[in-house]
């Protein structure tokens, strides 16, 4: 650990690289994930460089027992529940791909129980420091995209990209697809108690450089989740008092402008965002919802939610033991809704694993939490699984290892360190 003196006594402790290969190995792997232009290299080095990453890991792992036994055993059972959930709903995606997402996935988890427990202080600063350098270079540039391509984020995240845009292109201008943009998400309530803690005005220009693009992208959900998590700039996670008076204002304000609801809506449609080109999409969900006011009962996308949520509710009700294989009506949607990975699991894999699942996910996240040594960070990490959950409801979460990065193992980089330290100096 480097030290450089400042005035009045106090030093800057600035981490120094370390030396083992499961740093190297999470850098490796956190990087390919959350920066999009690693997508627009040669196959052969991304290739390369996931299997670097993963051996780099095993090497550390391999040297601690307990670790390695639940190592192991975690990545070995999910890895099983995963290619039965495969050949019950994700027959038609590339085996290989989906494969690799699933193990990205669950290392960043295992990465955030090992960080928890076993993690070398400096190691866990430097990969922090790399994270969130990464997410805000990636706003940034995704920021710059979507001005000239709106719909570039969600068109990435659908496969789906309109105006024939090239994805290659895309990439190689680093813009963000659908699981970065919920990984940014999945950083702010971490980021938000940094701030907290240290007080640094820094941390507070990183939150609104992803903020500023999480808005831009057009992700109805994203919005709403970072926007939920803002909340607690102002606010602490579960602190009663203040909970009940932001809950009660809210409902008190959707009381007394209930009859004005609709008018609402349709200034924020009509007058205020069409001052902003390109926001076709977000548009149209607050139209949406305007309507939904008018009538009631939800209209256009929510509607359609709601229904497909049903199918797989209806399906896991009718199949709840092994649950159904629905790749014969992947296209119709007639049995599995695919837009809510929880019930969707539940249709595919029923109660024999489906359960499996939650009790792995529970566990480690429990492991991690109990971790952290503050009231206040627990509290933290606890939102940032609440939201997470609900995110896994109303969206397919589990191939977008990004959002697993911060839910798991970047809250463990911060909750058990701080980033960059400022301590009193022994010398007189």
């Amino acid at each position: 650990m480097r030290k450089i003196h400042l005035k009045k006594g106090l030093m800057l402790k600035i981490p120094q690289l370390s030396g083992s290969p499961i740093f190297y190995g999470t850098i490796l792997l956190s990087t390919a994930e959350m920066l999009p232009i690693y997508e627009a290299l040669p196959s052969i080095i991304r290739h390369a460089t996931f299997l670097a990453s993963v051996a780099l890991i095993l090497l550390d792992t391999l040297q601690i027992k307990k670790y390695s036994v639940d190592f192991f055993c975690t990545i070995g059972l999910a890895i099983l529940i995963n290619i039965y959930a495969y050949f019950q709903i994700y027959a038609s995606w590339n085996f290989a791909y989906y494969l690799v997402q699933v193990i990205r996935g669950w290392l960043f988890v295992m990465l955030g129980v090992y960080y928890s427990c076993y993690g070398n202080d400096n190691e866990k600063k430097i990969i922090t420091y790399i994270i969130v350098t990464i997410a805000v270079v990636t706003a940034i540039t995704s920021t710059i995209t979507v001005k000239s391509y709106p719909e570039a984020v969600r068109a990435l995240g659908n496969a789906d990209l309109h105006a024939g845009a090239d994805v290659q292109y895309l990439y190689v201008r680093n813009t963000a697809n659908w699981g970065i943009l919920y990984g940014n998400v999945f950083l702010i309530p971490t980021l938000i108690n940094k701030y907290k803690r240290r007080k640094a005005k820094i941390w507070i220009v990183v939150l609104l450089i992803i903020e500023f693009f999480i808005l831009s992208s057009q992700v109805t959900f994203g919005i709403i989740f970072s926007l939920m998590f803002l909340i607690f700039l102002f606010i602490k996670p579960f602190d009663a008092k203040k909970m009940v008076l932001f809950i009660a204002l809210f409902i008190g304000t959707i009381v007394l402008f209930q009859n004005y609801l609709d008018d609402i809506l349709y200034f924020i449609r009509y007058t205020i965002l069409d001052q902003f080109d390109g926001l076709e999409t977000l548009k149209n969900r607050i139209y949406e919802l305007y309507r939904s006011v008018q009538y009631g009962q939800f209209v256009g996308d929510g509607a359609a939610r709601l229904e497909l949520y049903s199918i797989s509710l209806n399906t896991f009700l009718h199949y709840p033991i092994f649950g159904y294989n629905a790749n014969s009506d992947v296209l119709y949607h007639a049995h599995v809704g695919r837009h809510s990975q929880i019930l969707d699991n539940m249709a595919a894999l029923g109660i024999v694993g489906f359960v499996p699942l939650c009790v792995l996910i529970l566990s480690k996240g429990k492991s991690i939490y109990n971790s952290i040594n503050t009231k206040e960070s627990k509290n933290y990490q606890l939102l940032t699984y609440i939201i997470f959950g609900i995110l896994a409801l109303v969206n397919p979460v589990f191939n977008t290892p990004a959002v697993f990065l911060s839910v798991f193992l970047f809250p463990t980089l911060i909750n058990t360190s701080d980033a960059v330290e400022i301590i009193p100096s022994n010398r007189s």
